[in-house]
């Protein structure tokens, strides 16, 4: 079984909107504040440098967009 998961943050507005297989599972709000410098981006893994809670698993078509994408 394959997902498709994504987030949504709106930073104007203070929330972020979880989406899994396109389907929105909800909206919560939050304080942004994002410190991002090259080579911050981690995936399958979190922490300072990344360093911890390693993703036991598969990966495939990871893509990040500057922008919302429309269906």
């Amino acid at each position: 079984m394959q997902n498709a998961m994504s987030s949504l943050e709106n930073e104007t507005a203070n929330t972020s909107e979880l989406y899994i297989n396109g389907a929105s599972k909800g909206v919560v709000t939050a304080a942004f504040s994002y410190n991002v410098s090259p080579g911050s981006l981690t995936f399958g893994a979190h922490g300072p440098g990344a360093g911890s809670d390693f993703f036991d698993g598969k990966m495939q078509h990871v893509a990040v967009y500057e922008r919302g994408l429309t269906a």
